[in-house]
């Protein structure tokens, strides 16, 4: 005997030809396999579908049991032409030899109910999402039931929904209804298909899209149409995630193949590729349920006069480190993308706080680590076991491959007189004060005296390089160019917190230590490594702390008297207190303006004016200010007097050039990081 399984669609909608070939109606019974909500449906607008996977449950199913005459091959057939949109084409299943992700494939399970062979369709597992959550099966419907070109009937939600009312109910169901009605305000999926409906038409916005046209593509921001493959809209996903997160104008023609509206070509030129990439980016990116990404589709005019619409997707930055399966690990350059050596990426690793060197064991004896340092600790924490016994057991040691305890590569940086010997490593603090706003490289350094050296566990350091620093300013005194003696200003709590975050926050398995330099009109703080986790530039001070070293925070708090180490406050403050003093805010800088990992944080001695104020507020709501912005919101019509005060942001490093092929009279200048900012939404 011979039937076929439905355990999706097929229960209620098993097409024309499967009807007709069915003796009697369908039997029902219980899937043999796990199944779950695992599939992204291209022709379904992306929609997320029933599939047989490992860690799913069984659920409700019926078989149609096939009459008597007809073959295996002719129901392979049946079945095949029905998944694939073909019925009554009369096309015959092939089972393809290399078969790809979006293959459909016709299984066979023996032996099942009574019946000797079962067929049901399955997909490669490649092609399946991996470990999927009620919140993404929830965004991808949605998304199906907003996208425009899906048939009435195929979105996502109608699919759960008719699945339910089947009586199909996976792990995830309930969880999976639950997030939709969430989602859209609603009572049931039938209001929440409704409301969607009634806003499916994206707002007309050709002015958005002009300004788009006006973007180059930079490390934040890049244009790609839908025609073709997708493997390299792909790649820049991967590529903005790895990196500093960023936009994809897709619909929109590279700047170097047409100009003007000539480059509009929408996502209506090839929609099935729009609801690929988004079947793409959940299947093929290692980690997908970590890549944040919001699409944004905005009416416009198209190339042709017709109206369509355009996508800015965003990709944030990622906490993790994400590739394309088979296909290789991408970073962003200023322009394209880099795919990464094995060594790379472990230095990227590294590098991003994905992983950290403050684990590792190290080869050093306990009785170095018995310092007064530890004394102090052990005694605040009443730790009473011996120094290796209680550091096993608070975390700050582990057993090595062949059973010893080492202590871990924090415990050293914690507890060690000389840390860096130890670990034949940079580990230390070092001060530069220079004469004058910049370092002279001839053979007649402009150096005030050597530098100092601060080494030690990592809580001397940061007193004592504050203290170095504090002292420098009091004693390092500096005349400006008409011959007055320059004043510092800076509030004692910012240096510290700026010398702190540098400290614990760095990157141990880089060989360079944090440098200060000292300034007649600023003090820069460099420490090695890019921001930890989703920190950018642009949100640094409002997504909160991301710890590179948890292990060595966490414990550095146990201390009498620890520095501060409050998550995500201690920048705020900063921020707060330079604005309270007057001063201009702290800057922050790394790649790809600096040309090493590091982050350096700039602090400056001169008073802000309070037309930077607005300035900065203008440029947040706008995402850039112009020449003629600044000269109303200064009542002036002096266009080379605020020229050169907005060289002068830009010299300090508070503006960048937004648009720098632009002439000099229609320039934009944003905020550094932030460039994009106009067109993330």
């Amino acid at each position: 005997m011979l039937a076929i399984l439905g355990f999706g669609s097929l229960i209620s909608e098993p097409g024309e030809e499967i009807e007709a070939a069915a003796d009697g109606p369908p039997v029902g019974t219980e899937t043999p396999f796990p199944v779950e909500f695992a599939r992204v449906s291209v022709c379904r607008g992306g929609a997320p579908t029933l599939v047989r996977v490992k860690d799913g449950i069984k659920v409700k199913a019926v078989l149609f049991r096939m009459k008597n005459g007809i073959t295996e091959q002719e129901a392979c057939d049946m079945l095949w032409r029905r998944e694939t949109d073909q019925v009554g084409s009369k096309k015959q299943y092939k089972r393809p030899t290399k078969p790809t992700v979006n293959s459909v494939l016709i299984e066979t399970w023996k032996n099942f109910a009574g019946i000797e062979t079962v067929l049901y369709t399955d997909f490669l597992d490649s092609g399946k999402l991996q470990s999927p959550t009620a919140k993404q099966l929830a965004e991808m419907a949605i998304n199906s039931a907003k996208a425009s070109g899906v048939k009435e009937g195929k979105d996502g939600i109608t699919y759960l929904r008719r699945a339910i009312d089947a009586g199909v109910n996976t792990r995830l169901t309930q969880d999976y209804q639950a997030e939709i009605l969430k989602a859209t305000r609603t009572t049931s999926l039938q209001e929440a298909l409704a409301k969607l409906a009634s806003k499916s038409s994206p707002p007309l916005d050709d002015a958005l899209v002009d300004k788009a046209l006006l973007e180059e593509e930079s490390y934040t921001f890049d244009c790609k149409r839908l025609k073709d493959k997708l493997a390299k809209i792909l790649e820049t996903v991967v590529a903005f995630a790895n990196s500093d997160g960023g936009v994809i104008a897709l619909g929109l023609e590279d700047p170097d193949k047409a100009q003007g509206r000539d480059r509009v070509y929408g996502i209506q030129e090839n929609l099935m590729n729009w609801d690929e990439l988004r079947r793409l980016m959940l299947s093929r990116i290692t980690e997908s349920g970590l890549l944040a990404w919001n699409p944004h589709e905005v009416g416009c005019t198209l190339r042709d006069g017709t109206i369509g619409s355009v996508v800015f997707l965003r990709i944030e930055k990622s906490t993790r480190i994400h590739s394309i399966v088979d296909d290789g690990t991408f970073i962003r350059l200023q322009k394209g993308n880099k795919q990464l050596t094995a060594p790379e990426i472990n230095e990227l690793s590294f590098a991003r706080g994905t992983i950290t060197a403050e684990s590792q064991l190290e080869s050093v004896d306990f009785d170095l680590l018995d310092t007064d340092y530890w004394r102090a600790y052990a005694q605040q924490r009443r730790l009473t076991r011996p120094i290796a016994e209680a550091m096993l057991h608070v975390g700050l040691a582990k057993r090595s491959g062949d059973g010893r305890v080492l202590p871990t590569r924090a415990a050293v940086l914690l507890f060690a007189e000389e840390p860096g010997g130890l670990l034949a490593a940079k580990a230390a603090v070092r001060v530069f004060h220079y004469r004058g706003h910049k370092v002279q490289t001839d053979p007649n350094t402009n150096l005030l005296k050597p530098p100092s050296t601060i080494s030690g566990p990592v809580i001397r350091q940061i007193q004592d390089a504050t203290e170095v620093v504090v002292r420098e300013l009091a004693s390092g005194i500096q005349m400006g160019p008409l011959g007055f003696e320059i004043v510092q200003q800076y509030p004692v709590r910012v240096i510290k917190e700026a010398i702190t975050n540098a400290v614990i926050h760095r990157d141990y398995h880089l060989m360079t230590d944090v440098h200060i330099r000292i300034f007649s009109d600023r003090i820069e703080v460099d420490s090695p490594g890019l921001f930890a986790g989703p920190v950018t530039i642009a949100n640094i001070g409002q997504v909160g702390a991301f710890n590179r070293n948890p292990v060595l925070v966490s414990h550095l708090r146990e201390f009498p008297n620890p520095p501060n180490l409050d998550a995500g406050e201690g920048v705020r403050m900063m921020f707060g207190t330079m604005r309270e003093t007057g001063l201009y805010p702290p800057l922050y800088d790394t790649r790809p303006h600096v040309e090493r990992d590091a982050v350096i944080v700039t602090l400056f001695n001169e008073n802000r004016p309070s037309l930077w104020e607005q300035v900065s507020q203008y440029v947040d709501q706008h995402g850039s200010i112009g020449n003629a912005e600044l000269r109303q919101l200064m009542g002036t019509e002096n266009v080379l007097g605020v020229s050169k005060l907005i060289r002068d942001w830009v010299d300090r490093g508070l503006l960048v050039v937004a648009n720098p092929e632009a002439g000099t009279r229609v320039r934009r200048y944003a905020k550094p990081g932030s460039r994009r900012r106009g067109l993330v939404f």
